[in-house]
């Protein structure tokens, strides 16, 4: 029985981690709230550490501000406590066998984002925005550590994402409710449904990889647009896409051609799929979603 310390537990990836693996055979988890495991006080992880004698440590917790978000309008605490965290956890690597944590396609400067960014693209430019920063800086306190895995993501989504501003749940719920799907702004994103997100990364859990960041990404970037019209075509209904703009100003995307050359081969989740799950499982909660909160 191998023990893994989740954090971030509460957050939609750990939550969702924490539901796969409660699934699975042959694993121990601990997902502390921050009332049992305050990750900014470095005495309080070290000493939880070395208590627990973990196998692998898998990092999700984050301190993340979003425009929208009611609940995190601190900017200036985003990178503060999220280099805290992390690095608290880092210095403790003699109590754990591997360390998992998440990055961000924020670690490269939005100039330098196109659809298919590599792991190579990562420069001395660092990006301007404090969430973005505090990735990078994560990433360059990780790099002279064995069996430390940087999982790059660009676009997860899942049944636990906030639906209040989060494109694709966004969608669903607006065409649940028959709402206009509404897009502000043309774009391609990278998707990535979260039950792939948590079989690549119980891959690391299993296997001794070589050590380094990864695109954790599908590399078949898609236009929203594109997003919108399958959400309308689950949904069966005969609903307008509006969009204010359709030029297309961002591309984010990555390469994942040093993810599957390390796992293998991978078949990711279709998008119609993966979104139609989506769009049950909010549908099945539609009782519990006060519209008046959607981001329009």
């Amino acid at each position: 029985m191998r023990k893994i310390l989740l954090t971030g537990g509460s957050g939609f990836i750990g939550e969702s981690l924490n539901n796969y693996y409660t699934n699975l055979d042959g694993f121990e988890v601990y997902a502390p709230n921050s009332s049992i495991l305050d990750l900014t006080d470095s005495e309080k992880v070290s000493l939880y550490l070395r208590q627990n004698n973990f196998d692998i440590v898998i990092h999700t917790a984050n301190h993340h501000y979003h425009p929208r978000d009611n609940k995190s309008r601190e900017l200036n605490l985003q990178l503060d406590r999220n280099i805290q965290m992390f690095s608290n956890i880092l210095r403790c690597n003699d109590n754990y066998n591997k360390l998992i944590y998440f990055g961000s396609g924020g670690e490269y400067p939005r100039e330098k984002w196109y659809e298919n960014i590599k792991e190579s693209d990562i420069s001395s430019n660092l990006p301007y925005d404090s969430y973005g920063l505090s990735k990078s800086i994560m990433n360059l306190f990780s790099r002279n550590f064995e069996k430390l895995y940087n999982l790059r993501l660009f676009g997860v989504f899942g049944e636990l994402d906030n639906w209040r501003y989060r494109f694709i749940p966004n969608m669903c719920v607006k065409a649940i409710f028959n709402k206009d799907l509404v897009i502000n702004q043309n774009a391609i994103f990278d998707f990535l449904y979260i039950n792939d997100l948590c079989v690549i990364t119980n891959k690391f859990v299993n296997n001794d990889f070589i050590s380094g960041d990864y695109n954790l990404c599908t590399s078949s970037p898609l236009e929203l647009k594109y997003i919108a019209d399958v959400v309308r075509k689950i949904s069966k209904k005969d609903l307008k896409i509006i969009i204010n703009d359709e030029k297309i100003d961002t591309k984010y995307g990555g390469d994942n051609s040093k993810l599957i050359k390390e796992i293998g081969e991978y078949n990711f989740t279709e998008i119609e799929e993966s979104i139609r799950k989506v769009y049950n499982y909010l549908d099945s909660k539609k009782n519990e979603i006060d519209i008046s909160e959607i981001a329009v």
